[in-house]
């Protein structure tokens, strides 16, 4: 759109030229300058407006000059003068490509082209590729003009000096890519453009500039940039007016300065004639007082050379009233045409606004559609994820529901242990960890409570998942399989997850944290077992940490085949706090300077309280976790089991 006004306000300024020239055939620099356009220029104008160039018919002249230059041509080859027969050819060119003859013109620029390169005439080389280029350019072969375009601006850049044909050479080959869609490649030559031109001081030469690349920005769907240049294209435009303004005021000044000097000399010319009568007058006089002959003789003499020189200084003054009468028409009409002028350029503002408040409106109503047509479409898809999130959220819920069957009643915890907690806090509807118990009987009669706190992996859904089979494995392995020992019901549950999940296959490295103890009463001891998850006992006020494996259960990176987890094992000699959880507890982020809660601060949770009963130690944990958190998000899901063992003396 700014392309198109750019070229509105050449075209209207060309017409207006021809106007003015027609009407008072102006000498003035000033105004030809503001009204010059870039004749070259004018055929890419007209086929970027998408408009075919009707051929102009050769007048009888026209076609005996061509002979005779063509004749002319003839003699030259003949004598070898190949400079000059393609200077003679260059003209004909020039003559079929004023008329629009574009297939003719480029021949015989071919032909001159030829003769230039025989010669090794590399300046005009350049010149004939760039009107061949340009021939081309209006054939709408963009692709040929362009390497025509390339090879001329590859030999303009040899010689910087000459910064106009190199602006002009760079200016061509950024419109052919423009046209061909290259749009980066039209703005880094329309950058190196703007280069020269600032080099040469050419005011006019960077707006256009400016405008070109206001509209390919535009094409290459950049509108910060688009903006941008556009914007410097409407300053120095202004700026331009502003000094073609100032240069026409001062030419103004000039004229009525020039009519000033005129009055002056015609008041001089006239105070001269006073002067003159007056010693007529005077001689006159004095004749008339003479009765000598030679005296009356003289007097008419004198007479008729005073008359003589009156008349004479009279057309003096009549000849300066003409030429102060012609300066001031001559003043007249410029001040019409600058009215003129002025008046141009102040419709053409207005043509321009009047463009932008229609183009602005159309795309306003064009983006109030497009909102309009997204905000159903949004309006849909917002209805559309709320079923699916519904029916996602009452799945989750379900599944939360079936995860509580599977994971055991806490209570059922207090039927072995002498006092328990479990402080389970997923951290979304459904969890990755879990815990399990179970109180078995041995070959021998022996009871013992087999518990453990799991963290699997992921969290949520896929967490959930891995917890149901981790479930699942440990019911086969301790209650189908009878197995008591708590390293070897890790490994047989790395294997058992191993299978499940296929990893031979898909190689997934999905798997559990977990500490598993079992604890023994009537024998008066615990073993511990551990995958990354430790075990924290206290006795006597006295707390310690044994630390598990640190390799994961179903890690078949870290988990070799010939792997065992190792059998730890605790006497119970005196009353005992057992304590086993996931990482969640101590992950967490929070506190004044939200970092994590760490196991040092769990240890001395533990020990500060575990004098108090199971369901006190519940609800400190709880407050302890929640105060910490604050208004940070949950990172984790959150297990800690407790089971104290009273042991009488």
């Amino acid at each position: 759109m700014r392309r198109t006004i750019f070229l509105l306000l050449l075209i209207l300024l060309q017409s207006f030229n021809h106007f003015v020239k027609a009407q008072a055939k102006m000498s003035d620099e000033t105004v030809q300058t503001v009204l010059n356009l870039e004749g070259k220029k004018l055929n890419s104008l007209v086929d970027s407006l998408g408009e075919n160039i009707p051929k102009i018919p050769l007048s009888k002249e026209y076609q005996k000059l061509i002979a005779d230059l063509l004749v002319q041509r003839d003699k030259f080859l003949k004598r070898k003068l190949y400079k000059e027969a393609s200077g003679s050819l260059n003209e004909v060119a020039t003559i079929y490509w004023e008329h629009f003859y574009l297939s003719d013109a480029r021949k015989y620029f071919h032909e001159s082209l030829k003769l230039n390169a025989k010669i090794g005439n590399h300046n005009g080389i350049g010149k004939l590729n760039n009107n061949i280029g340009m021939i081309c350019f209006d054939y709408g072969d963009y692709n040929l003009a362009l390497e025509y375009f390339e090879i001329t601006l590859e030999q303009r850049q040899k010689d910087l000096k000459q910064k106009d044909p190199l602006l002009s050479s760079l200016t061509n080959v950024a419109l052919t890519h423009n046209k061909l869609g290259n749009y980066n490649d039209a703005i880094i030559h329309l950058k190196s453009a703007e280069s020269v031109a600032q080099k040469m001081n050419e005011p006019e030469r960077i707006r256009a500039i400016y405008g070109m690349l206001s509209e390919t920005y535009e094409k290459a769907g950049d509108a910060i940039n688009a903006q941008k240049y556009f914007d410097l294209y409407r300053t120095f435009h202004e700026l331009i007016l502003k000094q073609k303004e100032v240069k026409i005021q001062q030419s103004i000044r000039e004229s009525e300065l020039e009519k000033k000097l005129l009055q002056l000399e015609k008041e001089n010319k006239e105070l001269q004639l006073v002067k003159t009568q007056q010693e007529l007058l005077k001689t006159e006089n004095e004749l008339a007082e003479s009765d000598s002959a030679n005296v009356a003789l003289t007097k008419v003499a004198t007479k008729k050379e005073l008359q003589i020189l009156t008349l004479k200084q009279e057309k003096d003054i009549q000849r300066l009233e003409l030429k102060e009468q012609e300066y001031l028409n001559k003043s007249q009409k410029r001040e019409h045409q600058v009215r003129m002028l002025i008046l141009s350029f102040f419709i053409l503002f207005l043509l321009i606004i009047a463009i932008l408040i229609y183009r602005s409106y159309i795309n306003k109503q064009k983006a109030n559609k497009k909102l309009a047509t997204q905000k159903e479409k949004i309006q849909f898809q917002k209805e559309q994820l709320e079923i699916q999130n519904t029916s996602i959220t009452q799945s989750i819920t379900y599944a939360a529901y079936i995860q509580k069957a599977v994971l055991e009643e806490v209570s059922l915890l207090s039927q072995y242990a002498d006092d328990s907690f479990i402080f389970f806090n997923p951290r979304d509807l459904v969890s990755g960890d879990f815990y399990w118990f179970k109180e078995v009987t041995s070959d021998d009669h022996n009871k013992s409570l087999i518990a453990t706190a799991v963290d699997c992996t992921g969290h949520g859904v896929p967490g959930a998942i891995m917890s149901m089979i981790g479930v699942k494995l440990l019911d086969q392995i301790v209650l189908d399989e009878h197995q008591t020992v708590p390293s070897i019901i890790l490994d047989q549950l790395h294997k058992g997850i191993k299978e499940s999940l296929h990893q031979e296959e898909t190689h997934l490295s999905d798997g559990m944290d977990m500490a598993l103890v079992n604890i023994n009463k009537k024998e008066r001891k615990v073993q511990f077992s551990g995958a990354r998850n430790p075990i924290i006992y206290i006795q006597d006020g006295e707390l310690t940490l044994i630390k598990g494996n640190k390799k994961s259960i179903g890690d078949e990176l870290s988990v070799k085949d010939d792997f065992s987890y190792t059998n730890h094992e605790i006497t119970l000699d005196k009353t005992t706090w057992i304590y086993i959880c996931s990482d969640g507890f101590v992950d967490q982020f929070g506190g004044e300077k939200g970092g994590k809660y760490m196991m040092k601060r769990l240890k001395k949770l533990l020990i500060d309280h575990h004098n108090k009963n199971g369901d006190e130690q519940l609800e400190i944990l709880k407050n302890e976790f929640n105060q910490w958190k604050n208004n940070e998000e949950q990172v984790d899901d959150v297990l800690v089991m407790g089971i104290k063992i009273n042991i009488e003396a």
